[in-house]
């Protein structure tokens, strides 16, 4: 009678420390994130995060959109392969070329970045977002058309 007890209390308590390490597993602790022009370029926004830590196989899921849009587009999905160990913990970048093609505004432009369940659901978990202003000016509108008629 004794071991069937220990066994009706052991049963929960491992289900449960399973399910805490499963999501503890997929979890992402995020140290920054942000958007830039670029220095190097400025017809484009760079945008860099870095994380604590992540696990193989996460993917993060970076999307765009004018601040008068409602919805975002997604950009691109990076893998944890894609990142770059530093000491500060694993770091990614993404170059934004198209931000100002077809932009006539001077809205802000927001980038969210979000987590992506590979389970089957695809579901995107958010994480973080982050906002430039982008005013366009004559000379990025030229340079951008000029560079659009040689992207082809």
């Amino acid at each position: 009678m004794n071991n069937f007890i220990k066994r009706i209390y052991s049963l929960p308590l491992l289900s449960g420390l399973l399910i805490l390490l499963l999501v503890a597993a997929g979890s992402v602790e995020l140290k920054e994130f942000s958007a830039q022009i670029s220095t190097k370029n400025n017809t484009e926004v760079v945008v860099n995060w870095v994380v604590e830590e992540d696990s193989e196989g996460m993917v993060y899921v970076l999307k765009r959109k004018l601040s008068h849009e409602d919805d975002f587009t997604p950009l691109t999905q990076l893998d944890h392969e894609q990142g770059e160990f530093s000491m500060n913990g694993r770091s990614y970048s993404f170059t934004d070329s198209n931000v100002f093609k077809g932009n006539q505004s001077s809205d802000a432009v927001i980038y969210a970045l979000y987590t992506k369940d590979n389970s089957g659901s695809n579901s995107l978990t958010f994480l973080s977002q982050a906002n430039v202003n982008v005013t366009t000016t004559a000379v990025r509108k030229t340079w951008g058309s000029i560079k659009a008629m040689f992207q082809r």
